[in-house]
């Protein structure tokens, strides 16, 4: 009995654990375009540099989100490249996008970020919450995580052990 006991608390806690990763089938990137600090249009498939990158879809509305930002600003002291392989795409309209940016300042993790004011990428991906973590390697989506992250430091080697493959 004792033994069925810790089985079945060993199972609750897998899956309690394995509820952020969303089962997704390996596909490639879709080709839909989100829009540059500079106004420009970016596909997200021009984007998928060869190798393992990051393309991370926060809401600006969204304290987790703002939590995994901030994260990711102090993992790059760590691992470099995730300044060149996580690319951000913001929900929301381009001023609360220059707001969250900007309120910011220093603690906005370098690298690119983009708008996604009409909704189409997180379509296009499948987003379902706020953020969304989708590892990419060689132009196909590979695995995606999505929900609430109330720790993003919970998920930091695995994403830093991601982009230094």
């Amino acid at each position: 009995m004792r033994s069925m006991t810790r089985v079945l608390a060993i199972l609750v806690v897998a899956l309690a654990l394995a509820a952020p990763l969303v089962a997704s089938e390996k596909r490639p990137l879709p080709d839909v375009a989100a829009t540059a600090a500079d106004g420009s249009r970016i596909s997200l498939a021009a984007l998928a540099a060869e190798g393992h990158w990051l393309l991370i879809h926060v809401a600006t509305d969204s304290t987790p989100s703002a939590r995994l930002v901030a994260g990711l600003k102090e993992w790059q002291a760590e691992v470099p490249q995730l300044a060149d392989r996580a690319v951000l795409v913001f929900s929301g309209s381009a001023d609360q996008v220059g707001q969250f940016v900007s309120g910011r300042g220093d603690g906005m993790p370098a690298g690119r970020w983009l708008v996604d004011a009409d909704g189409s990428a997180a379509k296009a991906l499948r987003v379902t919450g706020a953020p969304t973590i989708i590892g990419v390697a060689d132009g196909r989506i590979e695995w995606v995580l999505t929900g609430v992250l109330n720790d993003p430091k919970t998920f930091q080697k695995a994403l830093t052990g991601w982009v230094s493959r």
